[in-house]
């Protein structure tokens, strides 16, 4: 019978608890958000239609256009909701202007990045954005060269992400939902990784400062270069 040394157990337990960190692409690593509403006030302003920030926050946070746009409409008193083309103007107003070269990474999530890969972190971005345009806002933020894992998940309702979506990722990862470490953007992406068992960094922006983050670990409400990276991996690591 083969013995094993204590520094095979060692290397054998080091594998066992390895550690990832998750994110919201286009919510965390960018200024989605205002992208987004930027490019929704426009369009919609030719329609007649003028989205307010309120608006925007209660209506366009989570969903699909074509799941919140009817609700924008009816708020705005359209009698007609949106149609096939202005629908597919939105989609490819946000997919340019997140690669037209002017959206950049948030301060601060470069220095998460750097404390992740010198502590041996793995790296999750999960997207409501389709496989190509996350593909290439991936790339153009430098996340392909650090070998961040990427998982599309369409929004087609109003409650993502969901606890389902953070575990899809971390499964696709081989990674122990309770070894994960997840920054979120708003209480519905925090309260779903807290449900799927993940410990949370909660990053409210101008459309989600509003809302309720109980539960989670760590709230950032200003300017932080390190955003709690060290204090959340030794909460997964206990």
């Amino acid at each position: 019978m083969t013995e094993t040394t204590t520094e095979e157990t060692e290397v054998a337990e080091t594998e066992s608890v390895q550690i990832s960190m998750l994110f919201e692409l286009e919510n965390i690593a960018v200024a989605g958000r205002r992208v987004l509403f930027d490019v929704l006030k426009s369009t919609l302003g030719d329609k007649g239609v003028k989205l307010t920030p309120v608006m925007f926050s209660r209506y366009c946070i989570h969903a699909s256009p074509d799941v919140y746009l009817p609700g924008v409409f009816e708020a705005a008193g359209k009698k007609t909701g949106p149609d096939a083309k202005l629908l597919n103007e939105v989609n490819q107003g946000q997919k340019l202007s997140l690669l037209d070269g002017s959206v950049k990474l948030n301060k601060g999530f470069k220095t998460v990045l750097d404390h992740a890969a010198s502590e041996n972190v793995t790296i999750g971005a999960l997207t409501s954005l389709d496989q190509d345009t996350a593909t290439q806002l991936m790339s153009k933020l430098g996340f392909d060269k650090l070998g961040v894992e990427l998982l599309c998940i369409p929004a087609s309702d109003r409650d993502f992400p969901t606890a389902d979506a953070w575990l899809k990722l971390a499964k696709q990862m081989s990674t122990n939902p309770q070894l994960c470490m997840v920054y979120s953007s708003s209480t519905t992406a925090c309260k779903a990784g807290l449900s799927a068992g993940m410990r949370c960094v909660a990053i409210p922006d101008d459309y989600t400062n509003f809302q309720d983050f109980g539960g989670a670990d760590f709230i950032i409400e200003s300017d932080d270069t390190d955003l709690h990276f060290h204090d959340l991996l030794e909460l997964v690591s206990k």
